[in-house]
Order: C-alpha cells, then sequence, then structure tokens
C-alpha cells in the first residue's frame, strides 16, 4: 500500500488507491479545477534512483512523462 501526498500549486493532495507492486508504483489523485473534479492516475517504474511517471487524466488521452528523483 502507498500513502501520502502530492504538491500542487494551490497545496498538498491526497493520494488514493497507491500502490507498490515490485518496481511499479501507481496512485490516483482527485482534485477540483473550476468546479470540475478531475481523477489523475500517476503509473511510474522504480530505476535506481528515480522514478519515471506517466500522468493522465481520467478519460483523457493525453499522457504526460515526468521523472521524479530521490534527493540527495
Amino acid at each position: 500500500k502507498l500513502t501520502g501526498t502530492t504538491s500542487t500549486p494551490g497545496g498538498d493532495v491526497p493520494i488514493s488507491d497507491g500502490t507498490v507492486k515490485g518496481d511499479d508504483v501507481a496512485f490516483n489523485v482527485s482534485m477540483s479545477f473550476n468546479g470540475n473534479d478531475v481523477k489523475l492516475i500517476y503509473k511510474g517504474k522504480v530505476a535506481g534512483d528515480e522514478i519515471k511517471f506517466t500522468r493522465q487524466r481520467e478519460g483523457g488521452d493525453r499522457v504526460t512523462d515526468f521523472v521524479a528523483k530521490r534527493a540527495k
């Protein structure tokens, strides 16, 4: 089970449905933009000191790639 928050310009937002299976990480974030509820789906793969993530809006087709690096 994976728990925690993501940082956004509007503040920290709790993650939900977090899982870790081997090197795979996944979680969801629910937010509200201009009165519209939005669910973002994150999927990542751990590789050394970083996680390569994809982020996609539920029901959307646009996928954003980014990398999270371990702080040293």
